[in-house]
């Protein structure tokens, strides 16, 4: 570590307590970016509504460098009018259809945190500045920030603009022309560009891969749960089930399994920890005749919702078809420190295909083969007592993802 720690200003809208996928990338760099001499201050909103909230994510953990900022975009000022919770959209785009909505809901939160950002930078001789999106309107503030000071500014995507591109997001032309040019202005203003995933990298032109991780302490809510009862084959689906990140393939691949052989059925049980439309969940399993099959917990803390699929056999994920366009969930990378097989439903040139095929025990299956996805579930299913856990994928831990953060804000602080 260096002697001299970097300080770092990190701008997140969506940090704890919130909870849901979107917050695990800034809550990450936070804890352990110290550990490679960088201090990180972070900006984020005040309270909103928002569909769920996690407060054990900040348990143990130093608060005194988090920043909250107010704002004027329509989740502030429901909580302001006395609303606690909104349903989530699960339907991509719809959210960013207005013709008002330049470039997201979320632009009313810029004016709040670039004037605390300004504090902040004098306050605390600040030499580098991160703005992660979603929302694609922070980076407007790391923009407007960057002209003031001129200091290093790290534009980090964790999606293309939400979920998919700009020209898939919106209705509008002019709202593709007003995206555009601010996409163009971020390529050409920032000193560096981190993606998520290489889908990412190749829709904004240049930049470098940093894949999100699992927080270190994930490790420890997988162990010790094995599957004791070998009458029942177990599947662990974590996470958010939405359009994008669909259950329904699973239920078509136990299909095909079933017709293989028909005594599985009586084995196979689901559970599922996150968010989802339990209505829409349970049609969908009543039309493969497995309604019986699948329990739904419901988003629950981030520990629990580990431990309460730490005894599954097997892990499922799939991510919707976008063409050419390929999303990357966090949530892989918890499964991966689990050493389960994994079964992942998803496009053969994604980087979730590439990152499982490393190991022989995960099944990655495109959209046109389950029944031979089916097949080699039996491998699982009738392996030596049942699942053979491997070691878990430490190179995809938080720490890791830190280090290379920090070897990216040393480098351009310096130049």
């Amino acid at each position: 570590m260096a002697d001299v720690a970097v300080n770092v200003l990190l701008i997140a809208y969506y940090f704890p307590p919130m909870g849901l996928g979107g917050v695990w990338r800034a809550l990450e760099l936070y804890k352990y970016l110290e550990r490679y001499g960088v201090k990180p201050f972070v900006l984020t909103v005040k309270n909103i509504v928002y569909p769920e909230y996690d407060h054990s994510l900040l348990d143990g953990v130093d608060t005194s460098r988090i920043y909250r900022a107010g704002s004027a975009d329509p989740s502030r000022l429901l909580y302001l009018a006395g609303v606690r919770n909104m349903a989530r959209k699960s339907d991509v785009g719809t959210f960013s259809s207005g013709i008002l909505r330049r470039p997201d809901y979320k632009r009313g939160w810029n004016h709040f945190a670039y004037k605390k950002a300004c504090s902040i930078i004098k306050k605390y001789d600040i030499k580098c500045i991160i703005t992660t999106s979603p929302p694609p309107s922070s980076h407007m503030i790391g923009l407007k920030l960057k002209n003031r000071y001129n200091l290093p500014w790290i534009a980090d995507f964790q999606d293309f603009w939400y979920s998919l591109p700009i020209e898939k997001v919106y209705r509008h032309q002019s709202q593709i022309k007003s995206a555009q040019k601010l996409k163009i202005a971020i390529v050409e203003n920032a000193d560096e560009m981190v993606a998520v995933n290489k889908s990412i990298l190749s829709y904004l032109g240049h930049g470098q891969l940093i894949y999100n991780a699992a927080d270190d302490g994930v490790l420890d809510y997988w162990k010790n749960r094995a599957n004791d009862d070998r009458t029942k084959f177990k599947i662990g689906v974590l996470g958010t089930i939405s359009r994008l990140t669909p259950i329904e393939p699973l239920f078509e691949i136990l299909t095909e399994a079933n017709k293989i052989r028909p005594e599985l059925k009586d084995r196979i049980c689901i559970t599922h920890a996150g968010k989802c439309n339990p209505d829409e969940v349970l049609m969908l399993a009543r039309k493969y005749n497995m309604d019986d099959k699948i329990k739904l917990l419901g988003y629950l803390p981030h520990q629990s919702a580990i431990e309460s699929l730490a005894d599954s056999d097997l892990l499922y994920i799939a991510v919707q078809d976008q063409g050419d366009f390929y999303i990357l969930p966090g949530r892989i990378f918890d499964m991966l420190v689990s050493g389960k097989p994994i079964l992942a439903v998803t496009h053969s040139d994604s980087d979730l295909a590439e990152i499982l095929k490393t190991r022989e025990n995960n099944i990655v299956a495109d959209y046109i083969n389950f029944e031979w996805a089916a097949g080699r579930m039996f491998e699982i299913i009738d392996g030596p007592a049942g699942l053979s856990d491997e070691e878990p994928d430490r190179q995809y831990t938080a720490t890791v993802m830190a280090q290379k953060y920090a070897s990216i804000i040393r480098n351009i602080s310096v130049r």
